[in-house]
């Protein structure tokens, strides 16, 4: 177990030399590489292996001022922003599945605490894989005509050096620190999902930083005969995090806790979010 990590900010990652290696620490330590003001990607699909235990580390190490790029964000970033974490959000959808909106990002975006940059799946897509490619841009025909260059000043038309065409060039998008929460690894971080992947490969694999948290940390064979659905490649850190999804899901373990998140919904309009927060998931999960 390595507990002294560093995370560079200067320049994307660089593929690893392939070789194995034991990159098991504490949550704390992991989430000790997180700076104020970093591009935060989490990973996960709403309430399907959010990184809930990270976000709660986060909260408890004070960090502020965080950018957070959450494909489909759920619990695991609202709780992020009811915690005073978040300065902007950049996702395609914020909720908490049946059960709506989530209540703690609503309120923030409504009242003008948060800045909330519009993205569709698509920029989130291409942007996390211009970075994986090393590009600045990719050259998409997607939006043209669309509003989104009116509310994306970022997205600027450029032209084809080959042809007479246009495109849309949608900005890399480069995390400081990607967090995705597996069903299993091994201790080099190559893992099996268990559920839906999202676009966590193309997240882990952009980010300057990538932690996994795992429900169980199991022998390379193991995840060799499942097929591995990341690879320890792009990882820099794996933390044992059993539950480390809950109150949202890690099939096939466990589903998402509706009843608690309902009551969630209810508390956070009363002004009962830290009170929620304190007696029904952090007093739970420290049991």
């Amino acid at each position: 177990m390595n507990d002294t990590l560093t995370g560079a900010r200067t320049a994307p990652r660089t593929p690893r030399d392939g070789l194995w290696r034991d990159k098991t620490c504490t949550l704390d330590t992991a989430i000790g590489v997180l700076r104020d003001g970093d591009l935060l990607g989490l990973g996960g699909l709403a309430l399907c292996r959010s990184p809930v235990a990270a976000a709660l580390e986060i909260l408890r190490q004070g960090r502020r001022e965080l950018r957070l790029l959450d494909y489909i964000a759920g619990f695991e970033g609202d709780v992020l922003v009811g915690g005073g974490a978040i300065a902007s959000v950049q996702s395609c959808y914020f909720g908490l599945d049946v059960l709506g909106l989530a209540p703690m990002y609503r309120q923030a975006a409504e009242r003008g605490w948060l800045r909330v940059i519009e993205e569709t799946e698509a920029t989130i897509a291409y942007g996390l894989r211009a970075a994986r490619a090393g590009v600045d841009f990719l050259p998409v025909r997607t939006f043209a005509g669309t509003d989104m260059l009116s509310v994306r000043p970022d997205l600027r038309l450029v032209g084809s050096p080959y042809s007479d065409d246009v495109y849309v060039a949608v900005p890399a998008l480069v995390p400081d620190v990607a967090i995705v929460h597996v069903a299993q690894c091994d201790r080099d971080g190559n893992a099996v999902f268990g559920s839906a992947a999202s676009l966590d490969v193309d997240l882990a694999a952009a980010a300057r930083v990538t932690i996994l948290t795992a429900e169980s940390i199991v022998d390379t064979e193991t995840i060799a005969r499942q097929g591995a659905d990341l690879l320890g490649m792009y990882v820099d850190h794996v933390v044992h995090a059993p539950r480390g999804a809950w109150p949202a899901s890690c099939m096939p373990a466990y589903n998402a806790d509706f009843a608690l998140l309902a009551d969630y919904v209810e508390a956070c309009p009363r002004g009962e979010f830290d009170a929620f927060l304190g007696a029904r998931v952090l007093a739970a999960t420290s049991a």
